[in-house]
């Protein structure tokens, strides 16, 4: 019986060790990936997510499954459409916008 509690006890020890260990190498990967400004092109974004596809699988199902859960991944595809469409389009209408805008300060300085 004593065999069993220190096979026991030297198993748990392990496993706590193993946990640990795994636990640092899960934070430095997150870290690495997490960085300030690393994400902020859609190149980098691709570039981290062929360094690390399984990171970045598991990030997009999470998303997707909280997303999904909140009906926010209608909105967040429909913004993302939204943002695409006046990208495409904001330097035709920029101008206008500007013309517009200039107009109406011209009218408030002569009131």
């Amino acid at each position: 019986m004593t065999e069993e509690r220190k096979t026991l006890a030297q198993r748990r020890e392990e496993l706590v060790t193993k946990s640990a260990i795994q636990r640092e190498q899960f934070a430095a990967m997150v870290a690495d990936t997490w960085q300030p400004r690393a994400l902020s092109t859609g190149r980098n974004i691709l570039s981290q997510a062929r360094e690390k596809p399984m990171l970045s699988g598991l990030m997009a199902i999470l998303a997707f499954l909280f997303f999904r859960k909140r009906r926010l991944f209608s909105l967040l595809a429909a913004s993302a459409v939204a943002l695409k469409t006046w990208m495409r389009y904001s330097p035709y209408v920029m101008p206008f916008l500007r013309k517009l805008r200039q107009y109406q300060q011209g009218r408030r300085l002569k009131r």
